[in-house]
């Protein structure tokens, strides 16, 4: 009993990691049993518009279109209007993957929408404290 208990936990992933086949499809036992499977780890991004900040889970083989959605989603907005940039300013494409652009762990993302027919400017505010 002691050594099927410990061959399940050292077979699967602890919190926070993935297990990930060919093509970043999710694992069935016979492909772990084959050893095609890869462990990845979990990592969020702190994206920013005016006074929110939204921390998204996500993984480094996300497209940056999964994090355009799970925005949408919080927003109740169409994802197409809903632009993602790096601390830079510059875009992010959202049909590659955040690794291929270079995003990493709790990375700043600032986030604009649709004004007219272009994006609103980055705007966000600092907090105020108050004594």
């Amino acid at each position: 009993f002691i050594h099927l208990a410990l061959q399940v936990f050292l077979s699967n992933p602890a919190p926070g990691e993935r297990e990930v086949g060919e093509g970043g499809k999710p694992v069935n036992a016979i492909e772990r049993q084959k050893g095609r499977v890869k462990v990845e780890m979990t990592m969020f991004v702190r994206c920013k518009r005016d006074t929110s900040t939204w921390f998204i889970h996500c993984h480094a083989s996300d497209k940056v279109g999964v994090v355009t959605g799970k925005i949408a989603d919080i927003q109740n907005m169409d994802p197409a209007n809903i632009r993602l940039l790096r601390e830079d300013e510059a875009p992010l494409s959202p049909d590659h993957t955040l690794v291929e652009q270079n995003v990493e762990n709790a990375n700043l993302i600032f986030v604009v929408f649709r004004k007219g027919d272009g994006w609103e400017d980055i705007d966000v505010k600092k907090p105020v404290y108050t004594s």
